[in-house]
């Protein structure tokens, strides 16, 4: 009996402890704290990639820079070696992947675009592997437009129906010449539908196809590629029906009980795009609450004042009129909200409580960007309204998150600070009138409000207007202050940050409010639960694999693994570990080029090579809906190819191996290839040579060390030694004019002038070798005059791993750095190179990723003009050191 009290007194005495602990109120400098170290323990990174321009042709280069960079717009610190840059296509195949390192400093490279491609627009990715850590939706995706020279002779005509339920889908489909309305029959003419399924397609004798096939039971993949004897393209399906949806977003989080409240929506169609729509409010008796209408990008707002008690709805209706009903949240009690209001020089935060609910709760305001604490204070009871100077918050995206005191989150909103006192950029020319192939020298002058210089890493690219426009929807202030912060697709974001126009600012509140923040809970880090990365900062490539038996596939421990590495310059390495208990093992850390050979083998603790040699396969971020093309169909902002444009390239592929020429029957056109030639590649030049060599074919029977030893196997070459050392080449029978009779030596077309360049090719790299002398070496000109070795480097597709003989031994080629390769401008700075034949039909004119401005804010770009009369745009972006980031667009005029 005595023992009752004690246990009662104990029990109360821990009710009192544990209702103490709830009621302990931790302060903002120890929130703060925690914010800064779940920063340092798992800092933001995002990138911007800035590309020459937005569309190209097969067999051309995207130049690009990337700029990587942390949640508050400075370097990243996290130590991310390579940054991968992919194309995607409207099938979700990765045509093109590139991986770069960084140049003193800077990721610039260049991704070639296969001359194999269909015509259409492609995704642009990129990505560093830390990215993963928040989702593929956080990777920079930018949309471009490759075509085909095919395209100004070929114009396809399409159109669907669907069949019944919905299920089948009728394609008729049509080609002309050009613009004109005679209609071409190909030869061969093949679809592969959403499925994958390649099938022949027979034309009518009315020269149309008709074509039936079932729809995709998902509806994320709606491309159909066709192939029209040479020309290839891709076009989508339609949907059937204009269905859309809309979701809505009460200011701070909920629909609070007798409160005003203003609520956003926001209307998508089927294809995620956004969707004008107009409606009624009623509740659920049906009477009459408030209209409703989009006002930009499907997005719109109303407000009133909602009851607990009742529900509410909206009848809605399309531009295609069809009428659809939605639910809107129930609206709560019991609790807290936030509205904003983004005037011109400040923010204004105010609080809202539901009607049964009030004001004696102690709570806290917390700004932040990406982690990183701004203003976290007790909210004064007498206040129902804070402010905030623009001045004293950072650019960019912020979250106002409102907090009881137990460091729950009550209420959240969104807000955009803008920039304040931008920087400017001055150009000054050289002179004030540009001729054809003259000479430009362009001064950048950066400053902060005209005064103060301002030093920064830029990227300029210089483009001819006729070819091209310029993206101005998608730019890097738009990526790194907007569209990196928030989840999902987002149309036009540039469009958001105009100066000076009050549509843009309302629409940008708008779209704080109704798209999702992609960071993570901040509940969690002021409890103190912090949030580690899974995917660690790449710093180096690891190759590695496991060894195990071949009959039992039971690993090996201690089995014996050698590496010979073997780079494009025929530099060598050699590494040689152990396997573990598990068989596995690594070779860490290592760095190589693209296009290394590695030679892989395994041999068991006796010496014996009765073993099974596994290597790791390097897994890429799948291809996602994020990937997907999202161009509005109404409000594609690209520039349509001209005439003049398909003609210019038509040129161009008479001196660009990479843009083949094919002969059709009645028309006469430039593309590329569709299918690998049999036989050696060849260059444009090839019907003309002497001898065309498949080295490939060679080194399937020889083991030649060094190209040199090549060339004393090939007939009418001479190998010899100039007066330093190197070997060149002498083709018999040539002139002898001067005491060098040294054949000209090319690389894909590309002359080589230094002696050495036998000795820096990797025999592992060349595909095949073209002999030019004589008559057929005139078309060199006089550089061909004692003949010509062309010499054309292996591609991707020739890249085919070598047969395994043995299971212990194997021989790959990872994916390695892209060496540095400098963009081509030619110089015309004598009277020869002015009136040289050859024509200069460049669109991306100039190309400069790492231009930095000095102390005094300077910076200067040199280049010559090409053979049109035409404008150039001149496009800067990048950051100050500051990390405010940067873009300015500036126009030359050139005349003949």
């Amino acid at each position: 009996m005595k023992k009752t009290p004690l246990f009662l007194l104990l029990c109360f005495y821990f009710i009192c402890l544990l209702n103490a602990q709830s009621q302990t109120v931790v302060s903002p400098e120890r929130m703060m704290e925690q914010m800064k170290i779940q920063a340092g323990i798992f800092p933001m990174e995002k990138l911007y990639l800035h590309v020459d321009r937005n569309a190209y042709f097969q067999g051309e280069d995207i130049w690009f820079k990337a700029y990587v960079r942390d949640g508050l717009r400075q370097p990243s610190e996290t130590g991310s070696r390579y940054v991968y840059v992919e194309l995607i296509n409207p099938l979700d195949s990765v045509v093109g992947r590139v991986m770069v390192r960084p140049q003193e400093g800077l990721f610039h490279g260049n991704l070639p675009i296969s001359e194999n491609l269909a015509e259409g627009y492609y995704t642009l990715k990129a990505y560093t592997r830390y990215m993963e850590n928040w989702g593929d939706d956080c990777f920079f995706r930018k949309t471009i437009e490759v075509k085909s020279i095919l395209g100004a002779q070929i114009r396809p005509h399409y159109s669907f129906h669907y069949q019944g339920d919905g299920k089948k889908v009728d394609l008729t489909l049509y080609y002309t010449v050009g613009t004109t309305h005679q209609k071409i029959k190909p030869d061969r003419l093949q679809i592969r539908n959403n499925r994958g399924e390649m099938r022949n397609v027979r034309m009518d004798r009315d020269t149309i196809a008709r074509v039936s096939f079932d729809l995709p039971l998902a509806n994320d993949q709606r491309t159909i590629y066709l192939e029209n004897d040479n020309f290839r393209h891709f076009i989508s399906i339609p949907y059937q029906t204009d269905d859309y949806d809309v979701a809505f977003f009460p200011e701070g989080g909920y629909l609070l009980n007798g409160c005003p409240i203003r609520t956003a929506f926001k209307a998508i169609d089927s294809r995620g795009m956004s969707e004008e729509i107009s409606g009624t409010v009623y509740n659920q008796r049906g009477d009459h609450v408030c209209e409703l209408r989009t006002s930009h990008a499907g997005m719109g707002l109303f407000a009133f004042t909602p009851r607990e008690e009742e529900s509410y709805y909206a009848e809605c209706v399309n531009s295609q009129g069809v009428k659809k009903r939605f639910d809107l949240p129930q609206a709560v009690s019991g609790t807290y909200g936030l509205q904003a209001n983004a005037l011109h020089s400040s923010l204004h935060i105010g609080l809202h409580h539901a009607k049964d609910l009030s004001r004696k709760d102690n709570l806290y305001l917390l700004i932040h960007q990406n982690g990183h604490p701004l203003y976290f204070e007790p909210w004064k009871k007498e206040k129902q309204e804070l402010r905030f100077s623009w001045e004293a918050l950072s650019p960019g995206i912020l979250q106002v998150v409102l907090f009881d005191q137990q460091m729950r989150p009550l209420a959240e909103r969104l807000v955009f600070s803008p920039l304040q006192n931008k920087p400017q950029i001055v150009w000054q020319t050289d002179k004030n009138n540009y001729r054809t192939r003259d000479k430009v020298a362009l001064t950048m002058r950066l400053t902060e409000a005209g005064k103060t210089p301002l030093q920064g890493d830029f990227s300029v690219a210089i483009t001819d207007d006729t070819d091209v426009m310029i993206d101005s929807m998608q730019t890097i202030v738009s990526t790194l202050l907007l569209s990196s912060e928030l989840k999902g697709h987002i149309e036009s974001p540039a469009y958001y940050l105009q100066e000076n126009d009050p549509k843009a600012t309302y629409a940008l509140d708008l779209l704080m409010m109704t798209q999702g923040w992609r960071r993570y809970d901040l509940s969690d880090v002021l409890q103190g639960d912090y949030r580690y990365p899974e995917v660690l900062p790449e710093t180096g490539i690891t190759l590695s694999g496991r060894v195990s038996r071949v009959s039992s596939d039971k690993p090996i421990r201690n089995a014996e693994v050698t590496l010979m590495m073997t780079a494009p310059n025929d530099e060598t390495f050699f590494g040689q570990v152990n396997s573990h208990e598990n068989g596995f093992f690594a070779f860490p850390d290592m760095e190589y080029p693209d296009s290394t050979r590695f030679f892989i083998q395994s041999l068991n603790e006796k010496g014996k090579d009765y073993v099974k040699l596994h290597l790791d396969e390097t897994h890429f971020p799948l291809v996602s809906e994020s990937d997907r093309i999202k161009i509005p169909l109404k409000r594609d902002l690209r520039r349509p190819a001209t005439e003049q444009t398909f003609k210019k390239a038509e040129e161009r592929a008479m001196y660009d191996e990479n843009m083949k020429v094919i002969h059709l029957k009645e028309v006469t056109v430039v593309a590329d290839n569709l299918l690998k030639k049999e036989g050696p590649r060849k260059s444009v030049y090839a019907s003309m040579g002497t001898a065309v060599i498949d080295f490939m074919e060679k080194m399937k029977t020889r083991n030649y060390t060094n190209f040199s030893d090549f060339f004393f196997e090939v007939p009418g070459v001479q190998v010899v030694t100039d007066k330093d050392g190197f070997a060149r080449l002498v083709i018999r029978g040539q002139g002898t004019v001067n005491a060098d009779p040294y054949a000209l030596i090319m690389i894909d077309n590309m002359p080589m002038d230094y002696p050495d360049v036998l000795q820096t090719i990797n025999v592992y790299d060349v595909a095949s070798v073209e002999v030019y002398k004589g008559a057929d070496a005139a078309i060199f000109g006089l550089r061909g005059g004692f003949g010509v070795v062309n010499i054309l480097m292996k591609t991707h597709e020739d890249f085919v791993d070598d047969p395994v003989v043995d299971y212990n031994k194997q021989i790959v080629y990872p994916l390695g750095y892209q060496k540095p390769v400098e963009f081509y401008a030619p110089k015309y700075e004598t009277p020869e190179q002015r009136s040289s034949y050859l024509p200069d039909l460049r669109t991306t004119i100039y190309w400069k990723p790492d231009l930095t401005t000095d102390a005094n804010g300077e910076s200067s770009v040199v280049f010559y003009t090409a053979d049109a009369a035409t404008t150039y745009s001149i496009l800067v972006e990048g950051i100050t050191d500051d990390g405010t980031p940067i873009r300015h667009v500036e126009k030359i005029q050139v005349n003949r």
